[in-house]
């Protein structure tokens, strides 16, 4: 039996609202009076909903034509497609409990002569029966040749009448029909055109679309067949303003085809967002700005007004109206973009579409019949629907034990792919029985695909492409910045709002928006003028460890408020809490759940209120410090200068963001300043101390290396009467070949990763990566390759010499990444690094002892530290 059900999306106050938060208690525990468990969903029955309640079923256990009625027409769909829309049973009906769609040969009906020379007319002699669109000869039809009338049948079924909702989650399990040159298509319609008869002004929410032919493929290798159900979003002012392409999503099956099995279909359809999933796991999350769908991205809007501008939930329109379900299976058509003209099938063989679009195509299409008709014969060539189910959160885990399951029913992923997979342990295992390490992962995999391009991985159930190859990397980092804008990402709106705000883990438009004002705020110019911060806490370093004494001082007394704050917010990434950590990357749904978070809630709000506290001081008092702050209150003042083009060297050069917004919105808001600066915190905590605490490592256990660096930095200081500037830290060619050599062998960070925001063909190769795909970027195993870098675990400075550098390929070194979502810190970060080593190796000589660590081992967190304090004895220089 078939169970059509629409479940409801529950009243939320939380103006971050994300779907999978709803159905906590059964509807036996619900309050009458309790308005928290009203739900948002609003219907044609005019009454109000509880949250998780049902509210539309149809068990298909008869064809009720009082629920389902049928558009009657030989339009076309606009498309110019084959098939007319009728109601017969032998078209749509009910057997066993399932409901089926299907396609038939209108000369079945009709007989052959009918089809060339026949006169047609739909119009109904009773309100049900009668034709719906006259749009394309839609009522009324002659064949005369080459003119014919439309070559096959089928149905097209709706609620319009009958049931038609705003806000809610609809599930529709089914199994596509493998009938060549059918188009399959499950979808949400507009009630009313409230903003306008020109489609897709009203929008249209498509939730799942296949083509019926087995292994249809285009020219580039992409499949189009049953193997892929693609979903997306319609809006704009119309039809040739579309904004879908932003919206599109497509899934490929990793079995052997939606054909060939009962899938489930499902769209969860907010005030805030439209989330489509498949077997209830997300394909894709449509997120609106606050601004609308008008400034959601691949919509020209140049010479129309918005027509959502009054809109009661501008956010959300057209979407925030009343929609009805609609269920098809149309025929061919000649729409380019649905059936293109360079067709293949996965045996490299042509599959030449047999029609051309031109007047003759339905005349081509059905003398072409022998050819395609065998596929529509049977079951396999019917639109068969199971049920459609309400999924009770009161099972809130359901989705994340679908997910599991879909690991093991996704094993071959990339072995479908032609790809090699990386054979590891199993993650949950080792990270139960405390093997788990991030590099030791990596290498695992890295050593499997050495000699190879790319190879797949598997973590969990996440498909992940981790590339080898360094001309590869350059390509994804560089040249195709553009399909490769986005990070993996953390779902923390809700529960981490100011990490969520921060430029590392924001996205897409609002990555770049956030990424230009920020960027300035690092020039050479700016850290000029920071330098003098620099310089003193240098000094205050040098001279707590000569004293070994403790003040009231922020830099030299442990226990001020401001070190233990920026300790809570260190620890939230190491340690035991790296299992946090791991469900956040991993499995966010379930972390989201949780309530996971990365900052220290005390730590966040401690350091809000002195940020929002100094910056009211300074725009009242106008005072100015050189510092990061005030940076921030500049941009936030429109008083950032663009950066000088001469002041960037190559590698700066190509991570400068090319598309920047012109004229971008974006309002520097506290809790946006407040995001930077926690992100701010979190770096030049994290990784200048780990960067240090190497390098002094490094200086204690090679005397000979420290020397060498002493000599240079005490030349320096006593040319410039003890005294450090900018320009002097920075010309110490030993120095920075010091440094570069310890980001070498420790870099901040083990991995980066990027994720695709469009499909992605792998350059000379045959495999095209969906949208939303995740490579990975092994920085650590690559700075540990022998064939870059003779003796990887030998601390070697010469290896940057100009002579040695210029000899390497550029990508074999990337400690900060590469590109325009390279750490934008990184010069920064340098300039600290540097002047803290050189005032620490002119004033004190280190040398280990009976405590320090030789191998130095690695703390198991999300960066590489130390895993404890590196102890070495300080003696003073004289």
């Amino acid at each position: 039996m078939l169970l059509l059900t629409i479940g409801l999306i529950p009243a939320s106050n939380d103006s971050h609202y994300k779907p999978h938060e709803k159905y906590l208690s059964s509807l036996s525990e619900i309050s009458e009076e309790d308005d928290s468990e009203v739900s948002i969903t609003k219907t044609n029955k005019d009454r109000v909903y509880k949250r998780g309640e049902l509210i539309f079923s149809d068990e298909f256990d008869s064809f009720d034509l009082e629920i389902w009625n049928h558009e009657i027409t030989l339009g076309g769909n606009s498309e110019w497609e084959f098939q007319m829309y009728v109601n017969s049973r032998s078209n749509s009906y009910a057997r066993d409990g399932y409901l089926y769609i299907r396609p038939t040969l209108t000369s079945d009906r009709y007989g052959v002569d009918f089809v060339y020379n026949g006169q047609l007319s739909i119009e109904g002699s009773i309100p049900v029966e009668e034709c719906t669109s006259t749009a394309n000869w839609g009522c009324n039809r002659s064949g005369n040749y080459p003119d014919v009338i439309n070559p096959a049948m089928s149905a097209k079924i709706r609620t319009a009448d009958s049931f038609y909702f705003k806000y809610g989650r609809v599930d529709v399990r089914a199994k596509i029909p493998s009938a060549d040159w059918t188009i399959t298509t499950v979808q949400l319609v507009p009630r009313f055109n409230v903003y306008g008869s020109d489609w897709p002004a009203s929008g249209q929410i498509e939730i799942m679309t296949s083509r019926g032919n087995k292994n249809l493929q285009l020219s580039n290798g992409d499949k189009i067949g049953p193997d892929v159900v693609t979903s997306r979003a319609h809006f704009g002012p119309e039809y040739r303003r579309n904004g879908q392409e932003c919206t599109l999503t497509s899934f490929e099956s990793p079995g052997e085809g939606f054909d060939a099995d009962f899938h489930t279909y499902s769209v969860e359809w907010t005030d805030e967002q439209i989330e489509f999933l498949i077997d209830n796991m997300t394909t894709r999350v449509i997120v609106p700005p606050n601004e609308g769908f008008w400034h959601y991205g691949c919509l020209d809007t140049s010479g129309f007004n918005s027509p959502w501008e009054a809109a009661e939930n501008k956010r959300m329109a057209p979407f925030d109206q009343k929609f009805y379900l609609v269920l098809n299976v149309a025929a061919g058509g000649t729409n380019i973009g649905m059936w293109p003209d360079d067709l293949t099938v996965s045996s490299g063989t042509s599959k030449k579409k047999p029609w051309s679009n031109t007047r003759k195509a339905f005349l081509e299409f059905y003398e072409s019949l022998n050819d395609w008709y065998p596929s529509w014969e049977g079951d396999s060539g019917a639109f068969i629907i199971d049920y459609i189910r309400q999924l009770y959160e009161a099972v809130h885990l359901l989705p994340q034990i679908s997910s599991l399951l879909y690991f093991v029913w996704n094993s071959n992923y990339w072995p479908d792919k032609g790809v090699t997979v990386a054979k590891v342990e199993n993650l949950i295992v080792r990270m139960m029985t405390n093997k788990f390490s991030f590099i030791d992962n990596d290498k695992v995999v890295y050593d499997q695909f050495k000699g190879k391009r790319y190879g797949g991985s598997m973590e969990l159930w996440n498909p992940v492409l981790f590339i080898m190859d360094l001309d590869l990397m350059k390509q994804i980092y560089i040249k195709d910045f553009d399909y490769f804008v986005n990070r993996r990402g953390l779902e923390l709106e809700k529960n981490d709002p100011h990490m969520h705000l921060s430029l590392i883990n924001q996205n897409g438009e609002s990555w770049k928006d956030v990424r230009s004002k920020v960027s300035p705020t690092f020039t050479t110019g700016k850290i000029r003028r920071m330098f003098t911060i620099f310089d003193s806490s240098s000094k205050k370093m040098v001279k707590a460890i000569r004293e070994q004494s403790q003040t009231e001082n922020l830099f030299e007394d442990p226990n001020s408020s401001f070190a233990k704050m920026g300790k809570k917010i260190l620890e939230q990434m190491a340690g035991k809490k790296i299992f946090k950590l791991f469900v956040m990357v991993f499995v966010p749904k379930i972390a989201e759940l949780l309530k996971l978070k990365i900052t220290d809630s005390d730590a966040d709000t401690f350091f809000s209120k002195v940020i929002v506290d100094t910056l009211d001081h300074r725009e009242k008092t106008g005072e100015k410090r050189d510092d990061f702050l005030q940076l921030m209150l500049e941009v936030r003042q429109g008083k950032i200068a663009k950066e000088d083009e001469s002041e960037l060297d190559s590698h700066e050069k190509n991570a400068k963001l090319k598309d920047a917004p012109s004229k971008s919105k974006l309002v520097f808001s506290d809790d946006l300043i407040i995001a930077q600066s926690l992100l701010f915190i979190l770096g030049g905590f994290d990784t200048v101390e780990s960067v240090l605490s190497f390098g002094v490592y490094e200086l204690g256990i090679n005397p000979d290396i420290q020397e060498k660096l002493y000599e240079e930095v005490k030349a320096a200081a006593d040319e410039n009467d003890g005294e450090f500037s900018y320009d002097i830290i920075n010309s110490l060619e030993y120095l920075d070949m010091f440094i570069s050599e310890t980001l070498r062998k420790y870099p901040p960070a083990g991995r980066t990763e990027r994720k695709s925001t469009r499909p992605y063909k792998i350059p000379d190769s045959d495999l095209t990566l969906p949208e939303g795909s995740i490579v990975t970027i092994p920085i650590y195993q690559v700075h540990h390759d022998e064939d870059y870098w003779p003796e990887p675990s030998k601390f070697d400075p010469e290896r940057f010499t100009k002579e040695n550098a210029s000899k390497r390929h550029p990508f074999a070194y990337q400690p900060f990444g590469h590109g325009p979502r390279n750490c934008i810190g990184n010069r920064f970060a340098l300039t600290e690094v540097k002047l803290a080593l050189a005032q620490l190796v002119l004033n004190f000589k280190l040398e280990p002892n009976k405590d320090t660590v030789i191998p130095i081992k690695f703390a198991n967190g999300a960066n590489i530290k130390p895993d404890d304090n590196v102890s070495l004895n300080v003696q003073l220089r004289s």
